[in-house]
């Protein structure tokens, strides 16, 4: 078959509402192609012609669909130098994968103190199944008046003192892994100490988080991207 003929028979393809089946027969046609095509020598050449057509796919989804696109789970990414050159990698779109809560805050002396728990929901994929500690990321806890703290104004208290057998970069903002309830998540807890000063009786904040890093041995950093909002109300006795 000649490739502008595979073009035109890609452009036929209905997307069907479901993402599953839109991907699904992405594949299917670049098997069928593969199979009637007798330039195709290799599996490299066959793969090739699998993932082209599931990122073809992938892309009419997300031009016709952004509902749907925004909808994927996360996914790894290659961040790329000036020169397009791969430095380094990074894991985005984890918002539905990590659950953040944050208990009440309770003030001692001048200091308020937010315990604050993350559970990675599925580790039974990567790189959820690989992470070995968790710190936070980029964070900043925001006023009701727009106002805010940024992470080099609060002091990140990790829930126990782990010794660890490598060096955790930002050791400052770790989070100290506790035993889940349940078999297919993990828990880290923190506390997070604010000025008490810097807010008014009663006042309510949001803590708001844009990324963790996932941190294991012989291996730099992951940054985790999503997008966590979490209310937290101050409470003076």
């Amino acid at each position: 078959m000649k490739r502008s003929t595979l073009k035109e028979e890609m452009e036929k393809i209905e997307i069907p509402p479901d993402l599953h089946q839109r991907s699904k027969m992405g594949i299917q046609q670049a098997k069928l192609e593969e199979r009637h095509s007798e330039r195709i020598i290799g599996k490299k050449r066959v793969w090739g012609g699998i993932v082209s057509a599931a990122v073809l796919v992938s892309a009419i989804i997300a031009l016709n669909d952004s509902s749907l696109a925004s909808s994927v789970r996360g996914y790894f990414r290659d961040i790329v130098n000036w020169k397009n050159e791969v430095v380094d990698t990074q894991y985005s779109q984890a918002t539905d994968e990590i659950k953040v809560e944050a208990n009440s805050a309770t003030v001692q002396s001048e200091t308020i103190i937010v315990p604050v728990t993350v559970t990675l929901q599925d580790i039974t994929k990567p790189p959820y199944s690989t992470i070995e500690v968790l710190t936070f990321g980029d964070f900043e806890v925001v006023r009701s008046s727009g106002e805010s703290l940024t992470n080099n104004q609060i002091t990140v208290q990790a829930a126990s003192d782990n010794r660890y057998e490598f060096d955790i970069k930002d050791r400052d903002k770790l989070l100290s892994e506790v035993k889940s309830p349940k078999a297919n998540e993990r828990v880290f807890q923190a506390n997070l100490l604010l000025d008490a000063g810097f807010f008014n009786n009663n006042e309510r904040f949001t803590l708001k988080i844009r990324s963790f890093f996932g941190q294991k041995k012989a291996d730099s950093p992951l940054k985790i991207e999503g997008d966590w909002k979490v209310a937290v109300s101050v409470k003076r006795s």
